[in-house]
């Protein structure tokens, strides 16, 4: 098994062992097809087929050993994405403290950006409550 230089060479290995795996299933099944095999019975001790048969199921699970390797071949040469970091931590934080960095910039950038906004975004959230009338004044207002 040839190791892979690049990530190109490792993903047309794969689909190359994909077709040798795929070929070797056919021929097992074409020869239980032609002799009129059971494919869930045992074969090795039948001295016409045995043989035959072992050597097509060891040709198809050679191929498909090859082509695990390849995938993970492919998948190790694969390029890591980087994850893109939207917060600048100082060194040696909990992800608790994070948290609440995170909630703190959110707020210094909320109202950096405009104001207004910010005050008037305060004042919605504190709105004016209003007077309850008490069911004893209910009950004078309706006689």
């Amino acid at each position: 098994m040839a190791k892979f230089k690049t990530e190109e060479e490792a993903v047309e290995a794969v689909a190359t062992f994909k077709e040798e795996v795929k070929s070797a299933k056919a021929a097992l099944t074409d020869y239980y097809k032609a002799n009129k095999l059971k494919r869930n019975e045992e074969h090795d001790a039948d001295s016409k087929h045995g043989k035959k048969i072992a050597k097509l199921e060891k040709s198809v699970e050679r191929n498909t050993d090859k082509l695990a390797k390849a995938k993970e071949a492919a998948k190790s040469l694969k390029p890591k994405k980087e994850r893109a970091v939207k917060y600048d931590y100082p060194a040696d934080m909990t992800p608790e403290e994070k948290k609440k960095y995170r909630a703190k910039m959110r707020s210094q950038a909320k109202k950096s950006d405009n104001p207004k906004k910010a005050k008037k975004a305060k004042s919605e959230a504190t709105p004016e409550k209003k007077k309850k009338k008490s069911k004893k004044s209910k009950n004078e207002d309706e006689d």
